[in-house]
């Protein structure tokens, strides 16, 4: 029976990876990409990290250092960075059989299948073929478990050749350098349990009785010890599970006074959860929606409320109108918000749902009719860039979030396809 070896595939500074791709003249220099509505940082290329900018800083506080260097600033361009994601991902797919993806810039690999030569010269082979069909720059890590290949990706990123394997024989060595909160699954509340008990770093964790990681982390614990033992014990997740539920949210770019406005921002946000929805294959029985004043406002207003369908749907028109009666609920006049949003929940995949016992059989009749109208318009505006809108969405959008930095839809638009000249 042949060892089992994992790959974890880490997109280098992902964000700024892919803004960098359509401008190399920005190598080589300080790059920060925002959140939604220009807040915070969110990446960072290296030379940004040098300069001291942390992740997660709201813009205004470093704004001097922004200005005293010269920094590139982009606000987040998720259409982009998500189709690069998925190319990524589909170039991984021809390395391996099984595939996890783990995040939008993260996957993980099952090698010992495909496996035929030295792990550290397949993974450079990765790396190589990424970086030349995408221009994004990864760091792969390996071990013989997830658990391990996650902390040897971290160790990859500070090599030069941006690959590092954990074997048996170096594992002690480098997990010594490893705080214990810095392995893969253990938070901070665990981590300041095994503190008190002495547990410190990687190495502790790994020297420590397993009964004791149990008595303090539960199953969790035990899990996360015998993967830092070399024993895998968390598979490959070939198929991602239904999620409980979908959040839909923005702040705006200008407080939003007025209900239709209001309103316009909830249908959007509706229907983006519907699209996310109907990727899952799934359809949702109960719809919310909150809202929240401006923290400047001198009326501070919050306030959420729900609706139980009366039968699950993932039919954007009947998703739209339930949000909006769910608005009227919490609606104020003359209250300055800042953020709402919308979420879905009791969401359970198509042909599972539980139908109401006073459901019409109108709805159950006209399902083939629904999907097939939202799999067209999804697939249209995936391909001219969410041409196709709901009315209730409205046309000028003044609510809409500051995107001030926003780069071409390159990949996603064909307006926006670069040119060559």
């Amino acid at each position: 029976m042949s060892l089992k070896l994992f790959a974890l595939i880490d997109c280098n500074n992902f964000f700024v990876s892919c803004e960098r791709i359509f401008r190399p003249d920005l190598n080589l220099r300080p790059v920060i990409v925002l959140s939604n509505n220009d807040g915070c940082v969110v990446s960072r290329s290296n030379e940004a990290k040098t300069l001291g900018i942390p992740m997660g800083i709201p813009l205004f506080d470093c704004k001097d250092i922004v200005e005293r260097f010269n920094i590139t600033v982009f606000s987040s361009n998720f259409a982009l960075y998500g189709d690069i994601s998925a190319r990524v991902m589909k170039i991984l797919s021809y390395f391996a059989e099984d595939i996890e993806i783990y995040s939008i810039d993260e996957a993980f690999l099952s090698l010992e299948k495909t496996l035929m030569e030295d792990p550290l010269v397949y993974a450079k082979k990765i790396k190589e073929t990424i970086l030349k069909y995408t221009g994004v720059p990864v760091s792969i890590g390996l071990g013989r478990t997830k658990t391990l290949a996650k902390a040897a990706s971290k160790i990859a990123k500070k090599q030069t050749d941006g690959t590092f394997f954990i074997t048996e024989e170096n594992k002690k060595n480098y997990l010594s350098k490893f705080s214990a909160i810095d392995i893969w699954g253990i938070g901070y509340k665990s981590s300041n349990k095994l503190k008190q008990i002495g547990i410190f770093t990687a190495a502790d964790f790994l020297n420590a009785e397993k009964n004791i990681i149990k008595k303090i982390m539960g199953v969790t614990g035990e899990r996360i010890w015998l993967e830092i033992s070399g024993i895998s014990s968390i598979p490959i997740s070939f198929q991602q599970k239904t999620k409980h539920g979908i959040l839909n949210s923005r702040s705006f770019g200008t407080p939003v006074t007025s209900f239709a406005e209001l309103s316009e921002a909830v249908s959007l946000f509706t229907e983006n959860a519907a699209v996310s929805l109907r990727k899952e294959n799934a359809a949702a029985s109960v719809v919310g929606v909150f809202v929240r004043s401006s923290k400047h406002s001198p009326e501070q207003y919050k306030n959420f409320s729900y609706c139980t369908l009366s039968s699950p749907t993932f039919f954007t028109p009947h998703l739209i109108g339930a949000a909006i009666t769910t608005l009227k609920q919490i609606y104020k006049p003359r209250i300055k918000y800042k953020k709402c949003g919308v979420f879905f929940t009791g969401i359970a995949p198509k042909g599972e749902e539980q139908i109401g016992i006073f459901s019409s059989d109108q709805i159950s009749s006209e399902y083939e009719k629904h999907k097939n109208l939202m799999d067209s318009i999804d697939k249209i505006n995936m391909k001219t860039g969410n041409r196709i809108f709901f009315a209730a969405q409205g046309v000028k959008k003044r609510w809409k979030p500051n995107r001030k930095n926003l780069s071409p839809l390159y990949t996603t638009n064909w307006e926006e396809i670069p040119v060559i000249s």
